[in-house]
């Protein structure tokens, strides 16, 4: 179906995915297809396609889910609650003249509310990534994007390292010359759990991740 919306959602024993999926149904009806991904012990019970994740890694989980999916436009978003949906119906407006939208905490207007062990973890990885990959995007960490199928179909290696799997998908859209737009939203602390990633050796690891994936992906070995 054209322009068809496809909302994959990656989770792991998260609390709050069943309020974020009755907010999307208000929101968009059953016109969007939500994709829950769920890699914890016990499936939730929600208005949506729920599968349970058989990779590693939250990247992972996200080209997973990709393969059920049937929309052209596919959207990602955290099911925590940092997300928020007013914010996804602003990416979703915006990709209908791009190719890639990208929620940014960065971009002029946006707001990082994150704890503050995080925003560290979250520094030092943007930095490096945008040095290492050569891209003009503020962003690169991102969890919140909407993307056309056509630049997911130009990735030839969907085996992400870590947390981020927006690396190879940005990377793919420049490299294609696909149009490529950050839109502000205002990330918050989670609405109830644990956060996944913290400033400790988790955190560290991360990091490491993401620079490696960097520079795989810059000198083409990725």
């Amino acid at each position: 179906m054209k322009n068809k919306v496809s909302l994959i959602i990656p989770t792991k024993n998260e609390p709050y995915i069943g309020i974020l999926v009755n907010e999307l149904r208000k929101t968009f009806g059953n016109s969007m297809e939500i994709i829950v991904i769920e890699k914890g012990r016990i499936l939730p019970k929600v208005k949506a396609n729920v599968m349970r994740q058989k990779t590693s890694g939250l990247g992972n989980a996200f080209f997973e889910a990709l393969q059920h999916a049937h929309g052209n436009i596919i959207a990602n978003m955290d099911g925590d609650g940092s997300h928020s949906v007013d914010d996804l119906k602003k990416l979703l407006a915006a990709i209908k003249n791009k190719d890639l939208v990208i929620g940014s905490r960065f971009a002029k207007g946006g707001e990082n509310n994150d704890v503050s062990q995080r925003r560290i973890v979250t520094a030092v990885a943007r930095r490096a990534d945008a040095l290492l990959l050569g891209l003009d995007i503020k962003d690169m960490t991102s969890g919140f994007f909407v993307v056309r199928r056509e630049v997911l179909e130009k990735i030839k290696n969907k085996n992400v390292l870590g947390y981020k799997m927006l690396f190879p998908i940005a990377f793919a859209a420049k490299k294609n010359d696909f149009r490529i737009k950050e839109v502000p939203i205002v990330f918050t602390p989670r609405k109830a759990g644990n956060s996944k990633v913290a400033f400790n050796s988790s955190g560290f690891k991360e990091v490491y991740y993401e620079i490696k994936m960097a520079l795989l992906l810059r000198l083409g070995l990725f």
